[in-house]
């Protein structure tokens, strides 16, 4: 089920279309007006899809807190403990409440959790690297991400930086290469998901991203993860660095 950031998102770009592209649309060759409509109709598209990046990681980070603070983790918490940027913490000379209380681990979350929401506050844009700055310290995977998506979304946005930051009398910035139906059809293919063309688990519109944020917080438990080759690894010689110790231990003992 589609959060209410996408539907948000949806509706807010079909009367955007309704306003500044339906009449243009109807035409077999679009007129000036009709060009510069659709000039004014991406850059604030852009600003839609932006406010829906912003706020659906930002409550997804929420969630992730909230979870935390009562014992149930997912990816986006760990995620966020992994990336926050935060330097290495102990875990404090007391157990006892009378005493300097030791660090907690949701504590921790909040502090990353924190500078996960001033990176969303910071944000201007939805381009790859906007996505990954607040998508990947909650645990998206690149494998999860459909190229032709990023692609598409880029030259989207390219041309509306053009639009947004340049003279409509510059080359970049004209309205004499827009075309209506064109602009009209990016938007539909980065926002919404073509099922003859999507792969199931991948990325590949701001629908199926959306998609994979309602599933992530549905995702809490004790401990969520992926299961991780390098996490067993590492298991196995911190088992077998305590079985060296625990023998020479003993050897040690038996002298």
């Amino acid at each position: 089920m589609a959060s209410k950031h996408f539907a948000n998102l949806a509706q807010s770009l079909v009367e955007l279309k309704r306003i500044y592209l339906n009449d243009a649309l109807s035409w077999a060759l679009p007129t000036p007006d009709h060009q510069e409509l659709a000039r004014a109709f991406q850059v604030l598209a852009h600003a839609e899809l932006e406010h829906f990046a912003e706020e659906a990681f930002r409550e997804l980070g929420n969630h992730s807190l909230a979870g935390a603070a009562s014992g149930q983790f997912g990816r986006p918490a760990l995620a966020l403990i992994a990336f926050s940027g935060l330097g290495p913490l102990h875990g404090g000379t007391a157990l006892v409440a009378a005493k300097k209380k030791p660090r907690q681990l949701a504590t921790r979350v909040g502090e990353a959790h924190a500078a996960l929401q001033l990176r969303i506050n910071k944000n201007c844009g939805v381009r790859e690297k906007h996505l990954a700055a607040m998508a990947v310290p909650l645990g998206l995977s690149a494998a999860a991400i459909d190229n032709t998506w990023l692609n598409d979304l880029d030259a989207f946005c390219s041309s509306r930086g053009a639009y947004a930051h340049m003279s409509r009398t510059s080359k970049n910035g004209s309205h004499l290469a827009v075309n209506p139906n064109d602009v009209w059809a990016k938007c539909e293919r980065i926002v919404w998901t073509n099922p003859a063309l999507a792969t199931p688990g991948v990325i590949s519109s701001f629908e199926s991203l959306d998609d994979w944020i309602e599933a992530e917080k549905l995702g809490l438990g004790a401990v969520v993860t992926a299961p991780s080759w390098r996490l067993r690894v590492l298991h196995l010689i911190y088992l077998l660095i305590n079985l060296i110790r625990k023998k020479d231990h003993a050897e040690d003992e038996d002298e």
